[in-house]
């Protein structure tokens, strides 16, 4: 087993900060293989693989694009940073795996201003034409993959009666959620959860109270 490590867990810039030492114990019991070597998880300082560089983006594919643009700019409040697509494209076709051509329509949306070290990961919203979009998001979030989008508020509650003044329906309300239940330190934040136009699972996420 690895000797124990200090380990800073930060969820929020400026907001909740864990400082833990040794093995993660959950339940008064030492789980094996879950000690840590020193590293400090959502620090833009710290240097991880040289690899990848970062998260660029994460992609939403939509059935409607001006539908669910005005859902994530007027009403979440998303900045649009480009638009992109229109015309027909082998090349991303063939990249792509698709047969003949491919089309479609997107916005590159933000949240937040990120910085040099730390770029604001963006949402690549986009509207599949050739070949139309299919399919359907996951009915719950316990489905393997990427069930959810989660994002970083500083007044959970606020925000979530924003919101639902606009329209958009929820889940539950804020709910101050254990991250590591049964553990001897535990690591709370508040959470609730709701979907976009197409039924795409997402998160509001704040420190708790």
């Amino acid at each position: 087993m690895l000797p124990p490590s200090p380990l800073a867990v930060k969820i929020f810039p400026g907001g909740l900060t864990a400082k833990l030492k040794g093995p993660i114990i959950g339940a008064g019991v030492e789980k094996p293989g879950m000690a840590l070597s020193s590293v400090e998880m959502g620090n833009p300082g710290y240097q991880g693989g040289e690899m990848i560089a970062r998260i660029v983006h994460v992609n939403v594919v939509c059935t409607d694009i001006e539908r669910s643009l005005r859902f994530y700019r007027d009403i979440l409040g998303a900045k649009v940073v480009s638009a992109l697509g229109g015309g027909e494209s082998a090349e991303l076709a063939e990249a792509m795996g698709f047969e003949g051509v491919a089309q479609y329509r997107a916005y590159l949306l933000s949240f937040g201003e990120g910085s040099k070290t730390s770029p604001a990961t963006l949402i690549d919203l986009l509207q599949w034409i050739k070949p139309p979009g299919k399919g359907k998001p996951y009915d719950a979030m316990n489905n393997v993959g990427i069930a959810r989008i989660c994002f970083a508020v500083d007044d959970i509650d606020k925000t979530y009666e924003d919101l639902k003044a606009k329209g958009v329906e929820f889940v539950a309300p804020p709910r101050d959620v254990e991250l590591r239940p049964g553990a001897v330190r535990p690591l709370l934040h508040r959470a609730c959860f709701f979907r976009d136009p197409d039924g795409v699972m997402l998160e509001l996420a704040a420190p708790a109270k």
